[in-house]
């Protein structure tokens, strides 16, 4: 069975570990599990990518290189985390669960096609205070 996280950014924090942890624990039981991630990361406040302005293009540099440190951070070895420039049908292979892991990635997953798998949103918290 194949798996796919679909993930606004890689980050150090506690939801990011229970993903990872998870994804540790699927492929340990023999199941194919990738984390997909955008290079530029999903906006935190507003859910959409960081297109707009110079000033977002250099954070996004910035933590596009902070991504590359938590990569070798949580690297495991029995998943793979695939590095992909945006959500889309294009650059996430077809599986039999497509997981949005943040209420950011929600509308992107909801938008892939049927053959990247059964759409399911994993909830970790209740974050009203990120409502805007």
């Amino acid at each position: 069975m194949k798996i796919n996280f679909i993930v606004p950014g890689l980050y150090k924090s506690g939801g990011m570990r229970a993903i990872y942890e998870i994804s540790n624990g699927l492929a340990k039981k023999g199941y194919q599990v990738k984390i997909y991630y955008p290079v530029v990361p999903l906006n935190s406040f507003r859910g959409e990518y960081n297109w707009n302005s110079l000033k977002n293009y250099y954070w996004d540099i910035k933590m596009y290189n902070y991504n590359k440190k938590n990569i070798e951070y949580f690297k495991s070895g029995v998943f793979e985390i695939v590095k992909i420039p945006f959500i889309s049908d294009y650059f996430i292979e077809d599986a039999d669960f497509a997981i949005a892991t943040a209420w950011q990635t929600v509308s992107s997953v909801n938008d892939l096609s049927n053959r990247k798998g059964k759409k399911i949103y994993y909830i970790q918290d209740y974050e009203t205070w990120r409502e805007v």
